[in-house]
């Protein structure tokens, strides 16, 4: 996985062998490195920076045996704060993060499909779910007025998410995510009005058919019968 920097100062990335490297993106070498330790069965699979208020944070999604944790780091240094723990079934495919006056707000998207977030107000830890997309959400991003998340899954969907008050959690007021609206649909949806559509079309092209044959009937049978109301009309004068 791999992050840039909000102005690309840096770019980030990590990988499964738990290593986390910082490269400079105007020379493009290595500004701060922490190595692999293979014999400690960590894993990384997912990085995030915080961008100008957090300059040198990052945080990674990592694996230990069956457990998944967040990990923060400066500078590719483990920070004190310690992990973040996160629940048995919670496995993050992407991270996104918010950096508050509190710290940090991390948004992560989830094997199961669910917007994840965890944020920390006044020593008060708030974590929840959302859950959103029926397969694995691959992907998850943060608007730069960190008004917006935007979600991607498996199932071909697309989420974008309206964010409360994040500023408000910099703060140490209330803020969360809120309601979601769908801005695509799913490819077997699309499909499903695809084929909607065909036989709606089927359809006006059966009644226009019907239509025109309905007029040329109605037009025939008109003409039939003032015809034969000018014979008859015809037949009674001669007869006066």
């Amino acid at each position: 996985s791999l992050c840039f920097h909000s102005e690309d100062k840096t770019l980030t990335t990590c990988s499964e062998d738990g290593s986390l490297v910082e490269w400079n993106a105007h020379t493009w070498t290595k500004a701060n490195e922490f190595p692999a330790d293979r014999q400690s069965g960590v894993e990384a699979y997912a990085v995030a920076t915080g961008g100008d208020a957090g300059d040198g944070q990052t945080c990674v999604a990592l694996t230990k045996g069956t457990k998944s944790l967040v990990r923060f780091f400066t500078d590719c240094k483990p920070s004190e704060g310690g992990d973040v723990k996160l629940p048995e079934h919670v496995q993050l495919q992407a991270l996104c993060q918010h950096m508050g006056m509190s710290g940090p707000v991390i948004f992560g998207a989830t094997s199961t499909g669910a917007l994840w977030y965890h944020s920390e107000i006044a020593g008060r830890v708030v974590m929840k779910e959302l859950a959103l997309h029926s397969g694995p959400c691959l992907d998850v991003r943060l608007s730069a007025d960190g008004s917006t998340l935007v979600t991607a899954g498996e199932d071909g969907t697309i989420f974008v998410v309206n964010v409360r008050g994040l500023a408000m959690i910099g703060e140490g007021g209330r803020g969360g995510v809120t309601n979601s609206d769908v801005v695509m649909i799913s490819r077997g949806e699309i499909q499903a009005r695809e084929e909607e559509i065909q036989l709606l079309a089927s359809e006006a092209a059966a009644l226009k058919v019907q239509i025109v044959e309905d007029a040329a009937r109605m037009q025939s049978e008109c003409i039939r019968r003032v015809a034969e109301a000018r014979q008859k009309d015809q037949e009674t004068i001669k007869n006066l």
